[in-house]
């Protein structure tokens, strides 16, 4: 948002990634199902100054919030690798 010829200012809000996927607890790889949530929110505020023609100089404040959960469960059974339990 242009204040002048000098000065402007702007704000943002957006989100780099997000994902949710669900699987039953009876799906066959375990250890790649259940649950998995991700979510980010970024919010910024940036300002910029033009000292000539030539130069412009600005600046900026990115916030960042993100959350995730990830859940798994584990068959009775645990593999062996060469004889011992990987878990």
């Amino acid at each position: 948002v242009p204040v002048n010829d000098k000065f402007a200012w702007g704000v943002n809000a957006y989100s780099n990634f997000g994902t949710k996927t669900e699987f039953s607890d009876n799906y066959t790889a375990t250890e790649y199902g259940g649950l998995t949530a991700v979510k980010s929110f970024n919010f910024g505020l940036a300002g910029s100054y033009r000292l000539n023609e030539q130069w412009s100089f600005g600046a900026g404040l990115d916030l960042i919030y993100g959350q995730g959960t990830m859940k798994r469960t584990t068959s009775s059974s645990v593999p062996r690798v060469g004889g011992q339990k990987i878990l």
